[in-house]
């Protein structure tokens, strides 16, 4: 198989996933799997900006277990056994290993999504880029409140990020059939999405495979920095203005709001639009910042297309 070989028939779908589809995921072969992982290998290095040794060694890290095995892994690694998004999978980071149980996907189509989304922490944890759950803070947080919402700022960062890009290539690319089963994490995904879609998909790409947690703050942190910080910022590693943190904080609360309209079965649009207005207008006033950083202007055709970001601060423009 190569990508040109695989390329999207007419009707959407890929050679990859009219494959894999067929497959029965009550009596699946160690050839379907190996297949799957074969896909999985070809498939990153044509897409991602991943080293080969990485990719080869995807197959080494990943576990695909009965439940009560999984379960079992999921109490010793500390995790939240009831998580709903956890049930499918989870990425141990400790023995750097994923963890899928088999049993809860009623498809090989959703075991597929799963291997691919626990591949992509496979390759961003190997890495060591930003996106491997791991950020020590620069400085003491003594506000417990802000902490917590802070460190789940992170995790949806992480898997919202995560699945995002799954959803993305596994559906949005290689065409598979979407289920329910297959959209998971959907309070995370819909405020990451809201924010890499101010972006060119290459820049999401390289934070997510190419650069630590460190490097993305201080980038962050200098980028909104006031003129007389940027030099101190770049310059110490050590050094500050908490204006990441801050933006973690705030994708926290965001995915918790977003979080309890869901639990709730809540269609409630003003306040989604809300939620989703306001983390787009933070990513807005970064932008601004970035293009000022870089010496630039939008163009009128950049203002239009970004305009739900920037909608706040145009008249600046």
């Amino acid at each position: 198989m190569n990508r040109d070989e695989n390329a999207l028939g007419l009707n959407g779908k890929s050679d990859y996933a009219r494959n894999i589809e067929l497959f029965d995921i009550k009596a699946l072969t160690p050839e379907n799997i190996e297949y799957m992982m074969q896909v999985i290998r070809e498939y990153f290095t044509a897409t991602f900006p991943v080293k080969p040794e990485l990719v080869n060694s995807i197959l080494e890290h990943m576990k695909i277990v009965d439940d009560d095995t999984f379960k079992a892994a999921l109490a010793e690694s500390g995790r939240i056994v009831e998580d709903v998004d956890l049930k499918y999978g989870f990425y141990d980071k400790k023995n750097n290993i994923g963890y899928i149980n088999q049993d809860k996907h009623h498809t090989s189509g959703e075991l597929f999504v799963t291997i691919f989304h626990e591949s992509l922490h496979a390759t961003s944890i190997g890495a060591g880029a930003g996106f491997r759950g791991e950020f020590v803070l620069p400085f003491s947080y003594d506000d417990l409140e802000q902490r917590i919402a802070m460190e789940r700022g992170l995790i949806a960062l992480i898997e919202g990020t995560t699945h995002y890009i799954t959803l993305k290539n596994v559906i949005g690319s290689m065409g598979f059939e979407g289920t329910e089963n297959m959209f998971r994490y959907k309070a995370e995904r819909s405020i990451m999405s809201r924010i890499w879609e101010a972006f060119p998909e290459e820049m999401m790409y390289q934070a997510y495979f190419m650069t630590p947690i460190e490097e993305l703050r201080r980038y962050f942190d200098m980028t909104v920095a006031s003129d007389d910080r940027k030099s101190e910022i770049e310059s110490d590693s050590n050094e500050t203005n908490g204006r990441f943190v801050e933006f973690l904080v705030n994708i926290g609360i965001a995915t918790d709001k977003a979080k309890k309209l869901l639990e709730n079965g809540t269609e409630d649009e003003e306040a989604s639009t809300k939620i989703h207005n306001d983390i787009m207008h933070a990513v807005g006033y970064f932008l601004i910042c970035q293009r000022k950083m870089a010496g630039g202007e939008f163009t009128d055709s950049e203002k239009e297309n970004l305009r739900e970001y920037l909608e706040p601060h145009l008249a600046e423009l």
